[in-house]
């Protein structure tokens, strides 16, 4: 797909003017209006099909007179600025000024050009100085944009990530079928409930107060006692389950990234991936294994395969994976790229691994 600007042609219009309008229709083509009044189809660029098209950059700016000065003619940039649009460059690079044409990126009108959005400061404490209407900060902990509003002298506030999550690596703190007594306990600190199989962490919101995090499963709840038969689960300590976190950008190198060890005995129940920013051609697969060496990428046991995941989509998997067996020596937990993710532009993922020490279950003598 050949795209020219500034009275120029596109691949099959040869005596075009200049263009009017880009839009994104309904079924994922790309049509263009010129100004002599001719309507184009410039093919499909939205969908599973639309592979051929990606775009440039993509940030929160809306693109005017000034910026990406030094891109050239046609470069495309992807605003996630609401609504969401598409811009493409239609001047060469270094010019005094940029000229941009713009598509709605999705279903519905077009809205108005919105400002570049800044954040005027940021922190863990909303700013009491120095304030002026719509003053923007945004809180590192809770992960929302306040906005000020001199008239009533209040905050507002959005989501513009998510709540953070449970930090690296961890050991449960405590476990039992009540909770502990929160004043003391500091943020991050995690409790395990035998009687439901939720794990829960302390939180603490911009004001200092404390609170539980909603329920994680890590097991069904506890059954009913049964017949004598098979001997029971004598019962865990903290170290029977924990989890392995680990976020991921595009600021490595290779293809096969080491994001934790799996103890002999233990097991990786759950595997959640969560695709914040999606990552962009060359880098489509993912792959997730343990065993092996971190040299080479044909040994190992895969538990949660290439077509498990679409990383190009911002998403959230859970795969809850059994099927391998228990190692009898310390393995390696891995993540393969089918490419190097710094081979993409943008990219940002958080992958938890849930591991669960595997008990054995023997038989009761029939003289008990």
């Amino acid at each position: 797909m050949t795209i020219s600007f500034n009275n120029g042609s596109s691949s099959s219009c040869n005596s075009c003017s200049g263009i009017q309008s880009l839009v994104i229709n309904n079924a994922g083509h790309l049509i263009v209006t010129y100004d002599d009044g001719l309507i184009q189809d410039l093919g499909l660029v939205v969908g599973a099909d639309g592979t051929n098209f990606y775009p440039n950059e993509m940030g929160f700016v809306v693109p005017d007179s000034t910026f990406d000065l030094d891109k050239p003619l046609g470069w495309t940039y992807l605003s996630l600025v609401q609504p969401v649009s598409l811009y493409f460059k239609t001047n060469a690079a270094n010019e005094s000024t940029a000229t941009w044409v713009s598509a709605p990126f999705g279903q519905g009108p077009k809205g108005d050009t919105g400002e570049p959005f800044e954040i005027d400061s940021q922190g863990t404490t909303l700013p009491t100085t120095n304030l002026t209407d719509n003053y923007t900060f945004y809180n590192t902990v809770d992960g929302k944009i306040y906005i000020y509003d001199l008239a009533t002298t209040s905050w507002s506030n959005y989501q513009f990530r998510g709540i953070q999550g449970l930090q690296g690596k961890f050991i449960i703190d405590f476990q039992g079928d009540e909770f502990p007594d929160i004043t003391n306990l500091d943020s991050g600190y995690t409790f395990y409930e035998t009687d439901t199989g939720y794990l829960y962490y302390v939180k603490v919101d911009i004001n200092g107060q404390k609170s539980w995090s909603q329920g994680i499963l890590f097991r069904g709840p506890k059954g009913e006692e049964g017949e004598p038969g098979l001997k029971g689960d004598p019962g865990s300590d903290a170290n029977n389950i924990y989890a392995i976190k680990n976020v991921i950008d595009t600021s490595y190198e290779n293809a096969l990234l080491v994001i934790g060890k799996v103890p002999a005995g233990y097991l990786v129940t759950r595997i959640e991936v969560t695709i914040q920013n999606a990552y962009s051609a060359p880098v489509t697969d993912l792959e997730v294994r343990f065993g092996g060496t971190a040299q080479s990428e044909i040994d190992g046991t895969v538990i949660a395969p290439f077509d498990y995941f679409d990383i190009n989509t911002p998403q959230k998997y859970i795969v809850d994976e059994v099927n391998h067996e228990i190692s009898d020596k310390e393995e390696i937990l891995s993540c393969i790229f089918n490419e190097s993710v710094n081979n993409s532009p943008v990219g940002l993922m958080t992958i938890i691994c849930t591991i669960a020490k595997q008990l054995e279950i023997t038989p009761i003598s029939d003289n008990i």
